[in-house]
């Protein structure tokens, strides 16, 4: 008795497995198209639909660019799937399509791979009238669009022909040219005034005191502000090294302004002319230190800095000529 059931199990299950194999439902494919009769330049869709069963692995094969000659493709392909139930699904594809020229046309039949087969669907007959010579215009501006043409090259185009005519474009181009004239002269006026000279050639300025008076006069101003006192010894430092670089500059021809410490000390070391260089040095270590390091140094240094650079201007003042006394002629007797 256990032996016939266990025949019986055995039976039932094969014939399960017989019945999932018999289940499994062919694929089919079926083409059509929404408008069999359509004018030139249309577009319509070709639409595949595929059955098969849900999960399997299938591709449908579309050419790259025309069913067939003058019918080209417009467009993506569009798939959507959908469960029909009992373990099928069923794939609906869209093409869009756009014919070139009238004439009777036959699509060939859409192809679909699934697994080691492929299925074919039946071929479309497609009937393209012409058009009005009124839409020809539209059909190439269509055309156009579509496949994204360019214009031939214009040798008579100039440069400025290239560039976009967007009102945008322009004002930041505009813009650009602006700050950087702004920022160039405002240099350029920098300079000018660095060296002592008017912020533009035609403006009028009054002449320049000899190297040595606005030497003299600057360090008397100086002075008389009171900056270290007033806790700006950064301040104090700075104009009395400026006061001294630009006596340079004009005196001996230096090219101090826009010198280094070190620079300085080694462009002065080679004019024979210059004259107390000894505190020199010491005034210019001094004032690095004041305006990199921050130091904070003692009335007596600012003191001692003021007595260096004064000293190194009337040590080098210029040196008026002596007038040769005239010799008496000797008279006659």
């Amino acid at each position: 008795m256990i032996t016939y059931k266990k025949k019986l199990i055995s039976a039932l299950a094969a014939l399960s497995v017989s019945a999932t194999a018999f289940a499994a439902g062919p694929v089919t494919v079926v083409a059509k198209i929404d408008s069999t009769t359509m004018r030139v330049g249309g577009v319509t869709n070709v639409r595949v639909t595929v059955v098969q069963d849900k999960g399997a692995i299938g591709q449908l094969i579309v050419p790259a660019d025309s069913l067939v000659e003058n019918v080209e493709i417009a467009g993506k392909l569009n798939e959507q799937k959908n469960d029909i139930g009992n373990g099928r699904e069923q794939i609906d594809y869209a093409l869009p399509v756009q014919p070139f020229a009238p004439g009777d046309y036959l699509l060939p039949p859409m192809q679909y791979i699934s697994g080691n087969d492929t299925l074919k669907s039946e071929k479309i007959a497609l009937k393209v009238t012409d058009i009005d010579v009124s839409d020809l215009e539209q059909l190439e501006a269509q055309k156009k669009k579509l496949y994204d043409y360019k214009d031939l090259e214009n040798p008579d185009r100039k440069f400025w022909d290239f560039l976009p005519e967007s009102s945008v474009f322009w004002w930041i181009v505009i813009g650009i040219i602006v700050l950087a004239a702004l920022g160039l002269g405002g240099y350029y006026v920098y300079r000018r005034r660095k060296q002592g000279l008017a912020p533009l050639p035609f403006l009028a300025k009054k002449p320049l005191l000899p190297p040595y008076e606005e030497a003299v006069k600057a360090l008397s101003d100086l002075k008389r502000r009171q900056l270290w006192q007033n806790g700006d010894a950064k301040g104090y430092y700075t104009e009395l090294t400026d006061i001294l670089r630009r006596f340079l500059w004009r005196r001996f021809g230096v090219g101090a302004m826009e010198m280094t410490s070190s620079q300085i000390l080694e462009a002065v070391a080679e004019v024979a002319e210059i004259q107390a260089t000894d505190g020199l040095e010491e005034l210019l270590a001094t004032a690095d230190f004041v305006k990199f390091a921050k130091m904070d140094p003692l009335a007596a240094e600012n003191e001692k800095s003021f007595i260096y650079a004064s000293k190194f201007v009337d040590s080098n003042k210029p040196v008026e000529p002596v007038a040769e006394e005239k010799k008496d002629k000797p008279t006659k007797e």
